[in-house]
């Protein structure tokens, strides 16, 4: 008879595609380079002809190359910029099948040249569109690769799903919050208001001393942000909302919305706003505007106008979103909830069909999150 013997790595099964070693602990290495072969990944794409939806397909591990990091991901969530890019009106596809999601977490596993060395195999935060390359390849798969200009690192204690959804939605308020100083305004109202930038959102507002009035659709929604301490909170389907609104807008003297929702509801925002205020559309949650009175919109010169993550001050410098990561990230190792992202669900790539169909549902509990390798895929 024979006895065969096995023996482990102390730091795990040393291969760097498939394993980390228990409890994703490992030795740092210090080759930059590749010593396994790319193999297809299974990932949720969406092609050029966007009535195909998204599909589950399996497609090529993307090459390092210079400037860029490859990230084994471990946790991204769905955001409702993500469904709008399946449904091709957020970023352009030229080359198909496009990998989807924007924003995650995970473990760099190799670097490119112009890289600095402290990225490799380092936990770390990102968003794809903090810069753009032509290379760069979504979240919503086993492995990504982007710019390491988008890339933030954690400290290894952290946990994946603490910080997954760490940059858009914090980013998009630091952006609102800019804007609301900019514009010499202390009070807004805000739209969607339990959801997760919602919450992002209202805790950013209290620690600056900006009014916000919130606006939600469900009365629980109402309790839970009274509890987080917000002021203001009114429930849009109440018989009296767009009195109770008018009246709380002339009170804090609210001239700037931001509404995520936009169909009927952006009509009675407009009749409930003060003279001379902006409502800045950054979503469409509630579907297209079907109609909006035309008489509030000119006599009180209400002007509606889009606005977007990119316009933040802070854009493309990405010495200035340190700065503002590092604003996160100091709140989150203090013990502040504020950045921490809020799970609600996870799910496998292969129940990316149900993830989609149910995160809105779940968003005022918190994120839809993706674990691509924590499962068999």
């Amino acid at each position: 008879f024979c006895i065969f013997f096995f023996f482990q790595a102390e730091d795990g099964i040393r291969d760097p595609l498939w394993s980390r070693g228990l409890g994703d602990v490992y030795k740092r290495q210090v080759s930059t380079q590749s010593t396994w072969d790319y193999k297809d990944m299974r990932a949720v794409v969406r092609y050029i002809d966007t009535k195909k939806g998204a599909a589950l397909a399996d497609i090529p591990i993307p090459k390092v190359i210079p400037e860029h990091v490859l990230i084994k991901v471990m946790a991204s969530p769905i955001n409702p910029a993500d469904e709008l890019y399946i449904m091709g009106f957020h970023g352009e596809v030229t080359k198909e099948p496009a990998c989807c999601g924007m924003e995650a977490a995970g473990s760099v596993l190799e670097i490119g040249a112009g890289v600095p060395k402290e990225f490799l195999n380092r936990k770390i935060v990102f968003f794809k569109l903090l810069k753009e390359t032509p290379e760069q390849c979504g979240t919503w798969a086993k492995y990504a690769l982007v710019h390491y200009q988008n890339c933030f690192i954690v400290d290894d204690s952290i946990k994946y799903e603490d910080v997954c959804g760490m940059l858009i939605n914090p980013l998009t308020c630091f952006g609102m919050v800019d804007l609301v100083r900019k514009k010499k305004q202390s009070a807004i109202v805000h739209t969607a208001a339990a959801s997760a930038l919602g919450k992002v959102l209202l805790g950013m507002c209290l620690k600056e001393k900006i009014d916000i009035v919130c606006i939600v659709r469900k009365k629980e929604h109402v309790a839970l942000l009274k509890s987080l301490g917000a002021v203001y909170v009114l429930d849009e389907t109440d018989p009296n909302f767009v009195n109770d609104l008018t009246a709380v807008c002339a009170k804090v003297n609210a001239h700037i919305c931001f509404d995520c929702v936009g169909g009927d509801l952006t009509d009675k925002i407009v009749h409930a706003l003060p003279f001379k205020s902006t409502i800045y559309s950054y979503g469409a949650l509630g579907g297209s505007i079907k109609t909006i009175s035309q008489v509030p919109l000119i006599f009180k010169n209400i002007k509606i106008s889009s606005y977007q993550i990119f316009r933040g001050e802070f854009w493309g410098n990405y010495d200035k979103l340190k700065e503002k990561f590092k604003i996160m990230y100091d709140d989150l190792k203090s013990g502040g909830n504020t950045f921490k992202t809020t799970v609600a669900k996870t799910y496998k790539l292969t129940e990316f069909k149900e993830a989609l169909d149910k995160y809105k549902e779940l968003s005022g509990k918190g994120k839809s999150v993706f674990l691509p390798n924590a499962f068999p895929q």
